[in-house]
């Protein structure tokens, strides 16, 4: 009897997993059958995704991976390059349609290949592989569409699946008439195949979700359900359009200075720059954001389309000088609000030391407790005026002599010298190209002063040698200051550089963003500073170049 429960049970179990299995492909082919259907497309609460570019060419590349040719094919490549040709061109006139033996037959009986050369195994594995490249041409998608449950930018979504599509007509309707069960991987199917091995993502389903979030696929949504018919087409896509950015909208001037071209959906920042910075800011929530409310409210939920409520910053450099990083010898720490900045230059070399340790030797030095801070603003003058930079420091006390005095042939002693103070006043205007691609234009002047220091050794009536550290001159310095920033947004991995022009010198910025998750970034920036027009000062290097890497924090 206890037999006869035991096999029931099992029975029913078996029966209950297979149940689900068949309740699940119901499912699928349910979901396909829906999907086949254009006019579902057309009149659903969906969002529709086409990949271009990089991703697209990704994609592709994983579900459709070209064969490899094997060693023979190369062997006859370089040994018989006429023979390869041959094969290549038969192949190409057979088309899709191409066949091995066919193949081999008409490169005999039509091509006036010997049948010896024909039965030779390099030749067989060439054709072999030339019809493998074409039938994979031929069933290779040429259009690829991202289904996901109604999009708004900040709100969490779902991706339904990826359609295939083998030809790329005029109009998406054409292309999305001829789905076939084959075309449509499911979501349950994209997180079970592995992402591009180029992607820090783990599924694939998790690489589509961020190219939708990043920018890197277009949405084509009011193409695909809002057109009458097929034979209604939109206007063509025009590229270099230009317009200016508001001077009310500081927050895009400095996301462009800055280099933040992601959206954060989270009210706080870290970034952790080695060995550059260490930044925290908070943003105002949507609830507290000064915003005009619209009928998309999902645009309140980027929370970085706002200035920042208040942060602080640990920063080396004194980039309104060209003086970058920790070559500058300057250590700030500063409180952040709005499009403000005030701070204090502080009396230590904290880990300047690296400076030379990435290829760029200090020549300056440090003093006491000094002032700092920077603001933008606009001035409503005119119609789209602009917005206005100001930065200035000082520093208090005497200089401090340095382990890296220079030798100073005009005094005939060696010196350390200390940047006292500076000032700045740039205006700027700015330009988006495309929606996705900023400029902002920089132009005004700098003023700063250079003090040099040396080592005096001064003998007392008692013979009693006193070293005493004192100023031996001022320089003051100035001149016109010009510059450009540029950012590069709606992208997979983002990219700008900067560039600044003054008193000779030229400080370049290049960097490039590469999102690890929604959340978290990686950058890298490389700057070089060179003396163009002129011979270096004493206190600088004719040409130097210092990285950084960027730990970026959205939380």
């Amino acid at each position: 009897m206890w037999r006869t429960a035991l096999h029931r049970l099992l029975l029913g179990s078996l029966l209950l997993a297979f149940g689900g299995s068949l309740a699940a492909l119901a499912q699928d082919a349910e979901l396909r059958a829906i999907l086949r259907k254009f006019k579902n497309y057309r009149y659903s609460t969906i969002s529709i995704f086409r990949l271009e570019g990089q991703a697209f060419s990704e994609v592709q590349e994983l579900l459709n991976p070209m064969p490899k040719a094997p060693d023979a094919v190369a062997n006859l490549q370089s040994t018989n390059p006429a023979l390869y040709q041959q094969i290549q061109d038969r192949v190409m006139l057979e088309g899709c349609a191409a066949d091995i033996q066919e193949v081999l037959r008409k490169l005999r009986d039509e091509d006036g290949v010997p049948p010896g050369i024909v039965s030779r195994a390099e030749t067989i594995e060439a054709v072999k592989y030339a019809v493998q490249v074409m039938q994979n041409n031929c069933n290779a998608f040429k259009n690829a569409f991202v289904v996901t449950t109604r999009y708004r930018p900040g709100e969490p979504f779902s991706i339904i699946a990826l359609i295939k599509t083998r030809d790329r007509s005029r109009t998406i309707a054409r292309d999305l008439r001829s789905v076939q069960d084959a075309d449509i991987l499911l979501f349950s199917e994209l997180r079970r195949i592995a992402a591009p091995p180029t992607s820090p993502s783990a599924t694939l389903y998790d690489y589509l979700a961020n190219a939708i979030i990043q920018g890197a696929a277009e949405n084509v949504t009011l193409e695909a359900q809002g057109i009458g018919d097929e034979e209604t087409r939109f206007a063509p896509p025009t590229f270099g359009n230009s317009e200016p950015v508001a001077e009310d909208d500081l927050q895009t001037y400095l996301r462009i200075s800055e280099g933040q071209p992601l959206n954060y959906y989270h009210p706080n920042e870290l970034v952790v720059s080695f060995p550059n910075f260490v930044r925290y800011r908070h943003y105002a929530t949507p609830a507290e954001a000064e915003e005009e409310v619209v009928e998309d409210t999902a645009a309140l939920r980027i929370y970085n389309r706002t200035l920042p409520q208040l942060g602080v910053e640990l920063r080396y450099g004194l980039e309104e000088l060209n003086y970058p990083s920790v070559w500058s010898q300057r250590l700030t720490v500063s409180a952040l609000w709005s499009s403000a900045r005030l701070g204090a230059v502080l009396p230590v070399k904290g880990w300047s030391d690296l400076s030379s340790k990435l290829g760029a030797q200090p020549r300056l030095t440090t003093a006491g407790w000094g002032i700092y801070g920077t603001v933008d603003f606009p001035i409503k003058l005119i119609q789209d005026g602009g917005v206005f930079h100001a930065s200035g420091s000082y520093v208090f006390g005497d200089a401090k002599a340095s382990d890296h005095p220079i030798w100073n042939d005009r005094l005939g002693r060696l010196t350390d010298f200390l940047i006292r103070y500076h000032a700045q006043l740039l205006y700027s205007f700015g330009i988006a190209v495309d929606k996705n691609y900023f400029f902002r234009f920089k132009l005004g002047g700098t003023l700063y002063g250079a003090e040099t220091w040396a080592d005096h050794a001064d003998t007392t009536e008692d013979r009693t040698v006193v070293h005493r550290f004192s100023r031996e001159e001022t320089q003051t310095i100035g001149g016109i200051t010009g510059g450009v920033d540029f950012m590069a947004t709606g992208i997979s991995t983002p990219y700008g550089f900067s560039v600044q022009y003054l008193d000779g010198s030229l400080l370049g910025t290049v960097w490039l963003q590469i999102p690890v998750t929604r959340s978290l970034a990686l950058r890298f920036d490389g700057r070089v500073f060179a003396c163009v027009l002129r011979d270096p000062h004493l206190w600088e290097q004719e040409t130097l170049f210092l990285p950084s890497v960027h730990l970026v924090l959205n939380f």
